[in-house]
């Protein structure tokens, strides 16, 4: 199990940064046993945006899996009637190039991810999910505590303040913060909240201190002065909800009552039941964003 487990990390924390790997490997989905992974996590950011392909034995195997090239991607604004087809980059990324004032996402438009490889097709539907105001960031000094031995840095910890907008649907969200530009993509780091599903917490403020205790160079990161903290919250949908806390949950599965990792689940769809299966998610959002230095 331990095994597995540093394993299913590995893997996890390969798909949340969408890291790119170098070396281009022409394959063949047909191979008994191979999966296709997409990673499509598409937004309303007035910047590129980026579908990444791979090709992998199995989605716990812990080796980086190679890229799929050669791929048609295309994405259609079916409330639009507007087609998007991105290019082959010939490492497994597929991209939109957009200028500063362009975007191609739209909040509550519906969205179409077709991908074709020799004769597979793939495909899946969701709509860009509206997200929540960030009302203001701020910062709290935290000192090092040397109790018990702890070796904690002392330091600013960064603060949110912002709201869910009320009914009349439930929203879900993912919180991304990053520290001089590096995103904080560590298995803990991944934060994902939800309101008014069920009729919980609609309405209700985030919690403010949520990213306190890690930071993207170890376990304990505090801001010092001159740094630039910025903080993003996402707009996702419930099966994108699912798919990073099972992630997550999956990610960090030690101890006594560890569970069983499992595959993630996945809104791709082939085209006909008998094409090689296919992992990962297409996901679409609105997107806002804060930055603040530290004092």
């Amino acid at each position: 199990m331990n095994s597995i487990i540093k394993k299913s990390i590995i893997t996890l924390v390969i798909l949340m940064t969408l890291a790119g790997c170098q070396d281009v490997v022409q394959v063949e989905l047909d191979q008994k046993g191979r999966t296709l992974t997409i990673d499509a996590f598409l937004n309303n950011l007035k910047q590129s945006q980026n579908i990444r392909l791979t090709y992998t034995n199995s989605y716990f195997n812990g080796k980086t899996p190679p890229p799929l090239v050669g791929a048609i991607v295309t994405v259609k604004d079916i409330t639009d009637n507007k087609m998007y087809n991105f290019a082959d980059n010939n490492d497994g990324n597929y991209t939109f190039d957009l200028t500063k004032t362009d975007v191609i996402i739209y909040t509550d438009h519906i969205y179409e991810l077709n991908v074709k490889y020799n004769s597979y097709e793939y495909k899946a539907i969701t709509s860009c999910k509206r997200t929540a105001k960030i009302d203001s960031l701020y910062f709290e000094y935290k000192a090092a505590d040397s109790s018990r031995g702890d070796k904690k840095k002392g330091g600013n910890i960064l603060f949110l303040n912002a709201k869910d907008p009320t009914g009349p649907i439930p929203d879900f969200y993912w919180v991304k913060i990053y520290k001089n530009g590096k995103y904080y993509s560590r298995p803990e780091n991944i934060r994902v909240d939800y309101f008014g599903y069920r009729n919980e917490f609609d309405g209700y403020f985030f919690t403010a201190n949520a990213w306190a205790t890690s930071g993207p160079d170890g376990s304990v990161d505090p801001c010092v002065k001159g740094d630039i903290a910025k903080l993003e919250i996402y707009g996702i949908s419930c099966e994108t909800y699912d798919f990073l806390r099972l992630g997550q949950q999956m990610s960090n599965n030690g101890g006594l009552f560890a569970t069983t990792p499992v595959n993630l689940p996945t809104n791709i769809l082939s085209l006909d039941k008998t094409y090689p299966k296919a992992t990962g998610i297409f996901s679409v959002s609105e997107v806002t964003f804060k930055e603040i230095v530290s004092p």
